[in-house]
């Protein structure tokens, strides 16, 4: 609190005092048993019109500085205007009260006023709260590279070089809970959802609000990115089109943000789309290896491993293919299959350095020594 803030504070409270004295000799007329009824309301009169006159006095006040273009030292004009704008409320407030209540209103005005200004040093300004919800919005560029900034700092400063986002939401300050989730909306990756979801059960509101804006957020950019690839595919259904859009489904359901029942229409329609770019390019390898795994993520593993079958005699033996069909032999349960796989696998991996290319799985099911450096670790 400012020096002003605290000089117009307390002569507030001093004129809501001022004006409960100066009314009550109007409430004590009622009480005698022949009240003269013209003293009374020349005081009621009189308080009322101290009270206004105080109210436009600084009404008028506040009008020719901000036409000056003068706010208080150290203030932004927009918190000028804000704080100002609260004390006009308050003193017209003063002389409506008092002209209805007399010095009942005047009282219960100045001990409202007492209360607000206490709850004023544990609240924030709406903008600051806006801000936690929306932190890209509103921002100017300086001040986004030097939360960039400080990120790194406490990066650098720890014993570790990465500070994992989930430790953050799990032990850290407000302030550094809510820079964690700005930073995931802004940078998102697939393995950010769990710690988002992870926030929306924060203890504390304002990091559960955060998180609920950031997630959103990312779900809405996702879903306008697909209105806006499907409107360009009415337009131009070429194949770069779908491709882009098959691919945008893709990570969309593979984002981790929905729900089981919003992740498999995404993915349905993500296979649709890569099928519907086929059938014009039948060669892209790596289109027909995402439709197989898509299909295996859909739980259709007899139809994923049939896929990833023909893909393997259209376009020969490759690491991206196998992989895939010996998850879906494991998956079906033909472990003849999946050892008969990795150690065709094995055998097509030339040397040392080829070999160490195979999953741990592959090794494992082709009868392969662990890795190097994983002897010591067993």
């Amino acid at each position: 609190m400012t020096r002003i803030d605290l000089a117009w504070n307390s002569a507030f409270v001093g004129m809501c005092a001022v004006a409960t004295i100066a009314d009550l000799p109007a409430v004590l007329e009622f009480v005698q048993a022949r009240p003269v009824w013209q003293d009374a309301l020349v005081i009621h009169l009189l308080t009322v019109g101290a009270c206004t006159t105080y109210a436009a006095l600084y009404t008028h006040r506040f009008q020719d500085r901000l036409h000056a273009d003068r706010a208080e030292p150290g203030l932004r004009v927009s918190e000028f205007r804000r704080r100002n704008a609260a004390r006009i409320f308050w003193a017209w407030y003063l002389a409506f009260a008092t002209a209805l209540f007399g010095p009942l209103g005047s009282a219960s005005t100045g001990l409202a006023f007492v209360l607000y200004v206490r709850h004023l040093r544990s609240s924030r300004p709406f903008e600051d709260w806006y801000k936690e919800l929306f932190p890209e919005r509103g921002r100017r560029i300086y001040e986004r590279i030097y939360d960039e900034l400080m990120l790194t700092v406490r990066q650098r400063e720890s014993k570790s070089p990465v500070i994992p986002f989930a430790d953050v939401i799990n032990y850290g300050s407000r302030e550094q809970k809510q820079l964690a989730i700005s930073m995931m909306s802004r940078h998102f990756e697939p393995p950010f959802a769990p710690v988002l979801k992870r926030a929306l059960e924060d203890t504390d509101n304002s990091v559960r609000i955060q998180a609920a804006t950031a997630i959103t957020n990312l779900e809405s950019q996702f879903a306008d990115r697909v209105m806006t690839l499907d409107k360009r595919i009415a337009r131009d259904p070429a194949p770069k089109h779908l491709l882009e859009l098959a691919r945008h489904l893709d990570r969309y359901a593979f984002s981790g943000l929905l729900d089981g029942d919003r992740t498999q229409r995404v993915r349905t329609r993500a296979i649709e789309t890569y099928r519907r770019y086929l059938d014009d390019e039948p060669d892209d390898l790596y289109s027909r290896v995402a439709v197989g795994r898509l299909l295996l993520r859909a739980g259709e593993v007899d139809a994923a491993r049939d896929w990833l079958l023909a893909t393997r005699e259209r376009h020969g033996v490759h690491p991206s293919i196998d992989n895939w069909l010996l998850e879906a032999h494991y998956r079906r349960g033909d472990f003849d299959a999946v050892r008969a796989l990795a150690q065709e696998m094995a055998r097509g991996a030339q040397g040392r350095a080829a070999r160490d290319v195979l999953s741990d799985s592959a090794r494992m099911w082709a009868g392969l020594a662990p890795r190097r450096g994983q002897e010591a670790g067993a």
